[in-house]
């Protein structure tokens, strides 16, 4: 499941961004 898909990251704020990455992460290890 790539949490990606639905986001528009260029909206995001650098560390909105860098949360959301890690929130990413921790789903695909999961």
């Amino acid at each position: 499941m790539d949490g990606l898909a639905n986001v528009d990251v260029t909206n995001l704020s650098p560390a909105q961004r860098d949360a959301l990455m890690t929130q990413v992460k921790q789903q695909i290890a999961m």
